[in-house]
């Protein structure tokens, strides 16, 4: 995260500048987008309910989700998308990300 906030890029830029610098203490969650079902599962399933005790996982992201409403948060990508990440990573990498 101390890489997002210092070196500045075109991809993260907009979620960084989006985050008040009071939060930036409070972020301990990385996720990444090829394990992306099963590191939401992880982060919904770590916060809680002051109220219930349920967490976020059980309440909102085990079910209810795509077309049916049947599956959970994330599990599968029904979105469209352009493929070759792996060529636009390597085409937007740059040395500012290697220090």
């Amino acid at each position: 995260l101390s890489r997002a906030k210092k070196c500045s890029d075109p991809h993260w830029d907009p979620q960084a500048d989006s985050i008040d610098e009071k939060w930036w203490p409070y972020m301990t969650f990385v996720g990444y987008m090829d394990n992306i079902a099963s590191d939401t599962e992880r982060l919904l399933k770590s916060i809680h309910s002051n109220i219930t005790g349920e967490s976020a996982w059980n309440a909102y992201g085990k079910t209810g989700w795509g077309k049916n409403g049947t599956t959970a948060f994330m599990s599968k990508n029904i979105a469209p998308h352009a493929g070759n990440a792996h060529d636009k990573l390597r085409e937007y990498f740059t040395s500012c990300t290697e220090t």
